[in-house]
């Protein structure tokens, strides 16, 4: 067999050792079956994720100026979404980060490994040192072929550098999220196709509305952002973390 470049016994332990933590960590997480709607602390708004990471409803509540000046009405809805977007993931946005730290092992006791994180790790080395044998054999074979395979990488970074270089000159930025109104301008919040985030309101308008009004406004926004990646990292999350 051709030697490898590196110890197989080091790599094996890493990799036992990697897989034992990732799978301890997947433990932690329960995903739920389905939507889940969480509040702001303080019960002023509400939102409603799907199992897909999707939002599908946002509320405030009518006597919301009973409870928090008008300035905190963008944060609560923004903590509300937070929350459930952090529930739809498995993980719970109540749970006491010291609290859980409390109980773990001290952070240089490694995860115990099993005989299943073993077995896991023999066949990820060994997929790694198949896939980089048929490489080198056929590159071996057809130099040409690889050397375009190169040439093509190439291309790709320079045309990934060339657009950044292109968008920082026009003034925006690769990715920069989209903002979307409500039909009468006085309610925005930014998407980039997997979430929202950053509530804005027009605090001249929002003053005397009652919460009916903000609601409609974010029902607005909810039908025309689209959300289309939102499913895919929930499918790739939950298939990372044991999910269904």
């Amino acid at each position: 067999m051709t030697a490898l470049p590196f110890d197989e016994n080091d790599l094996m332990a890493e990799l036992e050792q990697a897989i034992a933590d990732l799978n301890s960590l997947a433990t932690s997480f329960q995903m739920p079956e389905g939507d889940v709607t969480e509040t702001d602390r303080r019960g002023v708004a509400s939102a409603t994720v799907t199992p897909d990471l999707a939002v599908s409803a946002l509320s405030v509540v009518p006597t919301w100026e009973n409870k928090i000046p008008a300035e905190e009405l963008a944060m609560a809805i923004d903590e509300a979404l937070g929350r459930a977007t952090t529930r739809a993931m498995g993980i719970d946005p109540d749970a006491d980060p010291e609290a859980a730290a409390s109980d773990e092992p001290p952070a240089d006791a490694p995860t115990p490994v099993t005989a299943a994180d073993r077995a896991e790790a023999r066949q990820t080395l060994h997929d790694v040192e198949e896939r980089m044998l048929n490489q080198a054999a056929a590159m071996g074979r057809d130099e040409r072929a690889a050397e375009d395979h190169i040439d093509r990488m190439v291309a790709q970074m320079e045309s990934a550098l060339s657009a950044a270089e292109r968008a920082q000159a026009e003034g925006t930025l690769p990715d920069e999220p989209n903002r979307f109104y409500s039909a009468n301008k006085m309610v925005s919040m930014a998407s980039t196709g997997m979430s929202f985030m950053g509530t804005e309101i027009n605090l001249n308008w929002l003053r005397g509305k009652s919460g009916t009004a903000v609601t409609q406004c974010l029902a607005e926004i909810l039908e025309q952002a689209p959300q289309d990646q939102a499913a895919g990292f929930a499918k790739a999350f939950r298939t990372a973390f044991g999910g269904a």
